[in-house]
């Protein structure tokens, strides 16, 4: 039983109503105790009830959709393309949706939505002080737990997203070392967009020497982590327009994948996708860290609320969902609940839609470098952060007692930079270990990518990437800063394995001391 937010009275579990179906929130008095895949919360007047997020549902984000159709009257013509930049040059024409789009793009968020600049260092510095159970829960708790949802599923489908192909045979997935690359890639590409968004392009610009702007910060309007987040903004865009033409012509949908259907799930990326997928790269992390040993202060979880909320505008989410869900941790607590009972809701009918698309990613991400972990370690973090009824639902394997005695112990061996730096003040460790965090998670996502720096372009209709991407998005190494971060790096975990060696040796040598005195 997983506790989300606060709960105002005692309670027994023959207390708690357990949501089989969203449309129960229409009747649910405030007070009442639910329960959603054994995550428990008390309704109040900040959960949000099914018919509402149905609304929400039938709203796109017409700023971004009418500047793509402005810019690329053939749909097929963004493949490949750099729409930002597409964008901005349309803009530069003239009045018009390009126009508009800039415009609002360009301009900060307004008050109740924008953070100040202070803020948004602090929640930066957050992400890097805790970047590996962040990191760990985005993966194993929000992208996989999440494709418990099938309307999320049907979008990763319909433009052959995330998810590999479907055998015909046996109606499962074809999970081979291709479409696991090809995941893997993908994945990384998002995680560049967070990075950049966390200020990591900046750690590397620092390393080559290159002059910063004077309180500047990577969500400055033109900085690049706005450009990542605007990219991707008009990427959903492309990905919506596809999807909508195949509505319109059914004979362009691929064979053998559920249809999507307008009538029963709205716009697809509507403004519940968008808000849900926002609240769970912000709040659900922030959930899991407990679970994971991790205890920060609210008001440093308050700061990185703010960050994403921020991050929100720009997305082309609804300002008043931004300023009313997103205003405090516990509101957006009672927002992510309200996400989990509606969008979370078991299939209907298994024969019309393909399972839960999380053991490919699970598969996906298993035995990588720099630091591989297994396929069972991965399904134990899975269930352990999901819980076991999701995890029975998503098709995840059950963790056997020793693969769960080497999971903790993992988890233990993780926390030990951020508990040594909470009591090693020397040499300003701490804060070279959130620099070298940084700097290091950037690089590794960029060698992992090819050498390679997404600018988020179109990829063609079966997923693969347009001819020529990658030579145009390719990053030239630099050996000699490359070796100097390693060598800082490996300086930096030496110190810390000999401050640790010479104080266990200390102990022992006053503990052989002790006994020698008393004997």
């Amino acid at each position: 039983m997983f506790i989300v937010d606060e709960i105002s009275r005692p309670f027994r579990p023959e207390d708690i109503v357990d949501i089989q179906c969203s449309s129960q929130t229409e009747h649910i008095l405030p007070g009442t105790i639910c329960s959603k895949w054994d995550f428990v919360f008390e309704w109040d007047e900040n959960c949000v009830k099914s018919s509402v997020l149905e609304e929400w549902r039938q709203h796109s984000d017409k700023l971004c959709d009418e500047a793509l159709v402005e810019t690329f009257p053939n749909p097929s013509s963004s493949t490949g393309t750099d729409l930002l930049e597409a964008v901005q040059r349309m803009a530069k024409q003239g009045p018009g949706a390009a126009r508009n789009f800039i415009e609002h793009v360009m301009a900060t968020p307004p008050e109740g939505i924008r953070a100040p600049d202070d803020q948004i260092r602090r929640a930066q510095t957050f992400f890097y002080t805790y970047s590996s159970p962040i990191l760990s829960s985005l993966m194993h708790f929000s992208l996989a737990g999440g494709f418990a949802s099938a309307r999320i599923t049907r979008v990763l489908h319909a433009v052959s997203y995330l998810v590999p192909g479907k055998s015909s045979k046996s109606g499962e997935y074809s999970i081979t070392q291709t479409t696991n690359d090809r995941t893997f890639r993908r994945l990384l590409e998002t995680l560049q967009m967070v990075l950049d968004a966390m200020g990591g392009h900046i750690s590397l610009v620092e390393r080559e020497g290159i002059a910063l702007k004077p309180g500047i910060h990577d969500l400055t309007p033109g900085e690049e982590g706005w450009r990542s987040i605007v990219r991707v903004r008009l990427l959903h865009g492309v990905a919506r327009r596809r999807i909508m033409e195949r509505i319109r012509h059914p004979e362009l949908s691929t064979e053998g994948l559920p249809r999507y259907d307008f009538d029963v799930d709205g716009y697809p990326i509507n403004q519940e996708d968008l808000a849900g997928t926002l609240s769970s790269f912000c709040t659900a992390p922030l959930f899991c860290l407990a679970r994971l040993g991790y205890h920060p202060p609210l008001s440093e979880k308050e700061d990185y609320l703010a960050l994403w909320r921020h991050i929100g505008y720009y997305m082309g989410i609804d300002q008043e969902i931004l300023s009313r869900h997103f205003s405090s941790l516990s509101v957006n607590n009672k927002f992510l609940a309200s996400i989990i009972v509606h969008l979370l809701e078991r299939r209907e009918s298994k024969e019309e839609s393909l399972p839960p698309p999380t053991m490919p990613i699970l598969h996906a991400v298993a035995n990588r470098p720099p630091f591989p972990t297994s396929f069972a370690h991965h399904c134990a973090l899975t269930r352990f952060l999901v819980g076991d009824p999701l995890a029975n639902y998503l098709q995840v394997p059950k963790t056997p007692t020793l693969e769960y005695c080497f999971l903790r112990t993992r988890l233990l061996l993780a926390r030990v930079p951020y508990l040594f730096g909470r009591v090693y003040r020397i040499r300003d460790w701490e804060s070279r270990r959130i620099r070298i965090s940084r700097e290091g998670l950037s690089r590794v996502v960029r060698w992992q990518l090819g050498m390679r720096r997404t600018v988020f372009r179109p990829r063609q209709e079966d997923g693969e990437i347009a001819p020529g991407v990658e030579q145009a998005e390719a990053v030239v190494p630099n050996m000699v800063l490359g070796q100097a971060f390693m060598r800082e790096y490996n300086l930096f975990i030496r110190e810390m394995l000999g401050v640790m060696g010479g104080v266990v040796l200390s102990v022992l040598a006053i503990g052989w001391k002790a006994r020698s005195w008393v004997s």
